[in-house]
């Protein structure tokens, strides 16, 4: 594109700016006319969307589940045992193409890549699973309950991790191949919780609470460096894997502080805050990268006022850095998103019992993201999601 500054909101070129043709015939305009020319020859404008088969890929899941439950009591104890059947079909559409060629031209700036006639591609994948569970509460002492929970569940793989398709980039001393994986298996863990509560009023409570989630085909993005023939130089190749044996264990401190009717007219205000320790490990790769997308350690704070037809909520969400990829730059140089912490805001208003008005402002103070790789010194990238406001209104019928 010859002039992407003068393009208007329809990313067409404004009217002062098209060529125009004298009365001798010589075409006139301001900038390079035989690019702008070309440009106007682009249906749609120069800012037209032109589908790319080999960039597009397509997942659709079909889940069909149903489940049986039973509430069981006895004085003191209650609880509740079930099981929950899950089936799942999911196809993969992608379209299809390998490189055939990658060239460094005389510049040595940006690869070039050449790639095979492609065409549509499909893979498939279907699986059944039974994920029982039970619970239990022992109301000790009227305010004090301990609770505890066994079960197994079951998390599907993200929809873009399972797309088909290869995604080559990078340039001369990095060269990228990404991967989809429409094989990938669902993630199965097998959780065990015990907590114990304290209820200081009917909405005020203190709570410390341990966990333990044994984990089966774990989902891992991993980036090994690979020699391929086609390739000029080792390729650093990512794709989510399952990996097979994994373990977080954690403790969980949660409390909430409200002011109730015996405070008159500070009742509905009050404050909420948990905080999250886990130790995640690979079980059957002791010394390796470990998990990705978990934070050893998280907390969030909020200040809120409720009274039933008003709601205002101020919170602050923190979690300590985690990994992105494992080995993203050579055997133990992983991709590392740095702490990260935002403020969110939330007001509701319940102007009728059909109608509620209200507002969500989400990173208020316009926090940042930081990747590197291994040490804060190898930068990657620094990214900003703007402060967001949604605001609206809800029905009830």
């Amino acid at each position: 594109m010859s002039r992407p500054d003068r393009l208007n909101r329809r990313g067409q070129y404004s009217a002062s700016y098209l060529p125009t043709t004298g009365a001798d015939s010589t075409t006139r305009c301001t900038g390079n006319c035989t690019l702008i020319q070309s440009d106007l020859q682009i249906p749609g404008g120069p800012l037209a969307l032109v589908f790319d088969p080999g960039a597009s890929f397509s997942t659709r899941e079909r889940v069909a589940a149903g489940f049986v439950d039973a509430t069981l009591a006895h004085g003191a104890l209650s609880g509740n045992v079930g099981v929950r059947i899950v089936h799942v079909d999911t196809v993969s559409h992608g379209y299809g193409s390998t490189v055939s060629a990658i060239t460094l031209p005389p510049s040595g700036t940006q690869y070039v890549f050449s790639y095979t006639p492609a065409g549509p591609q499909a893979q498939d994948a279907h699986y059944t699973a039974m994920l029982p569970s039970a619970n239990a509460a022992l109301d000790l002492t009227g305010d004090l309950m301990l609770r505890g929970a066994i079960g197994r569940a079951l998390t599907r793989a993200d929809l873009n991790d399972l797309r088909y398709g290869q995604y080559w980039g990078g340039e001369p001393g990095r060269l990228t191949l990404g991967l989809g994986n429409p094989a990938l298996k669902p993630q199965f863990a097998t959780h065990y919780d015990l907590s114990l509560e304290w209820y200081l009023s009917k909405v005020s409570y203190l709570s410390v609470a341990g966990f333990r989630k044994e984990l089966t085909n774990l989902f891992q993005s991993r980036t090994i460096a690979a020699s391929l023939p086609i390739a000029l130089e080792r390729v650093f190749v990512t794709q989510t894997v399952n990996q097979s044996l994994g373990r977080v264990d954690g403790v969980e401190v949660t409390a909430q502080y409200t002011l109730d009717a015996r405070f008159g007219w500070l009742s509905g205000f009050g404050t909420s805050a948990n905080y999250t320790h886990v130790r995640p490990r690979l079980l059957d790769q002791p010394g390796a990268c470990g998990f990705t997308r978990i934070s050893p350690d998280a907390y969030n704070a909020s200040g809120f006022y409720d009274n039933s037809r008003l709601e205002a909520r101020v919170s602050y969400n923190w979690r300590s850095r985690w990994t992105m990829a494992c080995d993203w730059g050579g055997p133990g140089v992983d991709q590392i998103h740095a702490a990260y912490g935002q403020v969110d805001v939330a007001l509701r208003y319940n102007s009728n019992p059909t109608l509620q008005l209200f507002a969500d402002i989400t990173n208020l103070t316009d926090a940042d993201s930081l990747i590197y790789g291994g040490v804060e010194s190898r930068f990657i990238n620094r990214s900003l999601t703007y402060r967001r406001v949604n605001a609206g209104a809800r029905l009830r019928f």
